[in-house]
């Protein structure tokens, strides 16, 4: 039926996250093809499947691929590069990738080190100090607040926020201000019970009379709506105002668009995108580690023994000598009896 049910895929399919389900994948569609790493990778199997369980330096980190929390890092790679990721899911790509700068092992010494070369040097410390640098870099430049509220404009703070933002909130803080002047100065007076604007719906600045005093509302006063008690009118001043106060908000509308896109491309061209894919990479070969480590619990399975193809032409006579020189016509080719766990 085109599904995954009863193939490799699904026998050895136990990734917690989703990062480490497509790593797997491209790991049986991409075999391996030097025995090194091929024995590399079995050894770092067999250590987290053996009697000993996984190394007390990477449990904080297995534990938290274990509470499946983490967001989707990888796609949040993804979005950066395109530009395309919104505010409130950047700053849960933040918290994740905090929760896992935190749960990354600190720098052990020789003789506290995993035995495993492969898990030795899936998480670097120099790499871990780095990213958490960015984090705290990023967490000034981003009010998470705002951010979770999808208030684009209010979401850069600081030295983040370019000018052209800032010149937009100080026009829109001059309209409201002329606004709320002019209500004061030439509305109260002539209706003393109006002590604010009324919004409706859609339309605001409102200036709300009772229906026992129509006959005192000047002539020129636009009527919007009314209802059996009241009617609500717009003075012809208010709405020049509110014109130029929505074109202010347009212009930080605008405004904060293209800030948030160049910061998504300047977080693109800084050292913290580098530690971030790295940190995917890492996280998601963890995972798929204590995956096939599932699939092999306590030793049961034996190890198979990888070799090159010049040994198995040697080994298996003239069937494996004729295998042998068929392979040879591609240089980048390699054989051994099974080379995927």
């Amino acid at each position: 039926d085109g599904g995954t049910k009863g193939s490799l895929l699904w026998l050895l399919s136990r990734a917690n996250t989703s990062m480490g389900g497509r790593m797997l994948r491209q790991w049986l569609l991409q075999p391996l093809l030097k025995p090194s790493d091929v024995n590399a990778r079995q050894e770092a199997v067999c250590e987290l499947s053996s009697h000993a369980g996984v190394p007390a330096q990477v449990v904080p980190v297995a534990q938290l691929l274990q509470s499946k929390v983490l967001p989707d890092l990888e796609r949040g790679l993804n979005a950066v590069h395109y530009r395309k990721m919104q505010p409130a899911v950047f700053v849960g790509m933040l918290r994740g990738l905090r929760a896992a700068s935190d749960a990354m092992p600190p720098a052990a010494a020789p003789e506290e080190e995993a035995p495993c070369k492969l898990l030795r040097e899936l998480f670097p410390a120099q790499a871990t100090a780095t990213l958490r640098a960015w984090l705290s870099e990023i967490s000034e430049a981003i009010d998470e607040r705002a951010a979770l509220s999808d208030d684009k404009p209010m979401v850069l703070r600081g030295d983040a926020r370019p000018d052209a933002v800032r010149d937009c909130h100080k026009a829109i803080a001059d309209a409201e201000m002329a606004l709320e002047s002019y209500r004061a100065e030439t509305i109260q007076p002539l209706f003393r019970g109006v002590s604010e604007y009324k919004k409706v719906l859609v339309e605001e600045f409102l200036v709300e009379v009772p229906n026992t005093r129509l006959k005192e509302v000047p002539r020129d006063w636009m009527l919007v709506n009314k209802t059996k008690a009241m009617s609500r009118f717009r003075p012809p001043r208010v709405a020049q105002l509110l014109q130029v106060l929505n074109e202010a908000r347009e212009r930080l509308t605008a405004a904060a668009h293209a800030a948030w896109h160049d910061f998504m491309g300047r977080v693109l061209s800084g050292n913290g995108y580098t530690a971030w894919r790295r940190l995917v990479t890492s996280l998601a070969t963890f995972d798929c580690l204590l995956a096939l480590a599932q699939v092999r619990p306590d030793g049961r399975f034996p190890l198979p023994h990888s070799f090159a193809h010049s040994k198995l032409g040697k080994s298996l006579g003239r069937t494996g000598s004729k295998t042998a020189r068929l392979l040879q016509t591609n240089d980048r080719r390699r054989w051994w009896a099974r080379r995927f766990f």
